[in-house]
């Protein structure tokens, strides 16, 4: 595989939708990082659970750089943010990071959070299509019994989203380890960071 990670975005990711599933929290800031790194396209950061800035603010990760808007949403300020990035994705090609789904349900914890979160999800998965863009939903999950994957440590259920491309990300060695879960897409995609 190509070591410059400015390939990695059509490479590896060739789908619009990519459901990015992580071991720990850990494993899911590298891979943000890494993603908010590449530059290539405008990248916009839906911080919820404000790991990735509270990094960057204390300078123990460099910030994406130019290329990155990063938001930081809490539940009276959402509808602002969701507003004004679905209108950037949709009339601009770019990169959507939501960073994570499992802070987007701690936001709104109510009974039908979960409902809620699918549906902004799937609104913005929509937008970023029509620009010809790609959107990266993380997820702190392990494997459900039965097949699936759950969120940790709530246990809720994580979308399938049939488009989507999926990839589990783990520490192992002291580097993330990133692969393609079955089924899909035929790149067999595995890389560490």
């Amino acid at each position: 595989m190509d070591k410059n990670p400015g390939g990695l975005l059509a490479e590896v990711f060739p789908n619009t939708i990519n459901t990015v599933l992580c071991q720990d929290a850990f494993a899911k800031e590298r891979v943000v990082k890494m993603l908010a790194g590449l530059g290539a396209l405008p990248t916009i950061l839906i911080d919820f659970d404000l790991l990735y800035a509270g990094y960057a603010r204390s300078g123990m990760i460099a910030g994406g750089g130019g290329n990155l808007t990063a938001y930081s949403p809490t539940e009276g300020g959402w509808e602002g943010v969701f507003k004004e990035v679905a209108a950037r994705v949709s009339a601009q090609k770019s990169v959507l990071v939501v960073d994570s789904v499992n802070g987007f349900l701690s936001i709104f914890g109510g009974e039908d959070s979960g409902r809620y979160a699918d549906s902004c999800v799937m609104m913005l998965s929509s937008c970023v299509g029509c620009a010809g863009g790609r959107i990266f939903l993380f997820y702190v999950a392990e494997p459900a019994e039965g097949g699936g994957w759950v969120l940790r440590p709530t246990g809720r259920r994580v979308l399938e989203i049939a488009p989507a491309s999926r990839f589990f990300a783990r520490r192992r060695n002291g580097k993330i380890l990133v692969e393609a879960l079955p089924p899909d897409d035929g790149s067999g995609a595995v890389f560490q960071l």
